[in-house]
């Protein structure tokens, strides 16, 4: 290693070069993906990986084989993405609102021996049906801004996905795109997403709390169903529908606030909620009345009835 002001050549251990002076510096990359870290960072922040004994110092101080192979490996590809298939098309243009329908440039698929942290690259737009699914060996995944869609499948049944973080740009999260994902334990979805589909997130059953943004206007048939760890979901006044089996069989969940603006509950939506004690409605009781319920909306939950602006309406011919 040589020292930046000077050149002169400095000892592993130097803390300043002993021909100027200059203070030694040496950067630190992330050992799982190569980035460059700031000063005192103790995560990467691209792969979340902890900065520890493990940490790559400068690749400069190398050899040069090393040196090569870091420069292969860039900070936004730390090699995964030879696992990935992934094509420009315009074939799955009809997702998006516009007359002249742009090519997409999508991610199709996944090679199911892929392992560890999984860094989609940049330019990426769309992530197909089933591009991850069944890839059991993949704990993270980094989805760069710009993707719009996680289509049907995308992520199920990936069974050691712990982490995953949903880009502000995507705006349609399809049915079973996390399906199954069990050891994944948060997700943040973000202000945008204005469509989550049919059991999206089914049998999650680490997460233990999600926020739906203001953007959603249905919760759809089993989005959270099964997600056994769930004990707090925030639904946006934007909800006008709650659909059959939503919430079924959230063992966690101890209360919800239903807003005043939702029309529909489908039938079974919290069924078997078994820890569900509260439920409270952001409208009056003739507005509560008026909600269309589906069957066995509220079986086997502890809560009495649904407490309302203006009081309590109790389990029964309204309930």
């Amino acid at each position: 290693m040589k020292c930046t002001n000077c050149g002169a050549d400095l000892a592993d251990s130097a803390k300043f070069c002993a021909e100027c002076g200059t203070k030694v510096v040496r950067e630190v990359f992330c050992a799982q993906c190569g980035t460059k870290l700031a000063a005192g960072a103790k995560f990467c922040p691209e792969c979340g990986t902890k900065v520890g004994a493990a940490a790559t110092p400068d690749p400069k101080a190398e050899s040069a084989p090393k040196a090569e192979a870091q420069k292969e490996s860039s900070p936004k590809d730390n090699g995964s993405s030879k696992w990935l298939t992934i094509e420009d098309t315009d074939e799955y243009s009809e997702h998006l609102d516009e007359e002249v329908l742009p090519v997409q440039r999508v991610l199709q698929k996944c090679d199911r021996e892929a392992e560890g942290v999984v860094i989609i690259p940049e330019g990426v737009t769309y992530i197909d049906v089933g591009a991850f699914q069944n890839c059991e060996k993949i704990t993270s995944v980094v989805i760069p801004e710009g993707v719009t869609v996680i289509d049907q499948d995308a992520f199920s049944e990936c069974k050691a996905l712990a982490s995953v973080v949903i880009p502000a740009s995507v705006t349609e999260i399809s049915a079973d795109a996390f399906e199954g994902c069990t050891a994944l334990a948060s997700v943040v979805i973000p202000e945008g997403v204005t469509f989550i589909g049919v059991g999206a997130f089914r049998e999650c059953k680490k997460i233990t709390s999600v926020v739906i943004p203001a953007s959603v206007t249905e919760i759809d048939e089993g989005t959270f169903r099964d997600c056994k760890a769930l004990a707090s979901v925030v639904i946006p006044e934007s909800v006008t529908e709650i659909g059959l089996w939503a919430f079924r069989g959230c063992t966690a969940l101890a209360s919800v606030v239903i807003p005043a603006d939702v029309e529909e509950i489908g039938i079974d939506a919290f069924k078997d909620c078994e820890s569900l004690s509260s439920i409270t409605f952001g409208g009056t009781k003739k507005e509560w009345k008026a909600v269309e319920k589906g069957d066995d909306w509220h079986e086997g939950v502890p809560a009495k009835g649904v407490e309302c602006s203006d009081g309590m309406v109790k389990f029964g011919l309204f309930g």
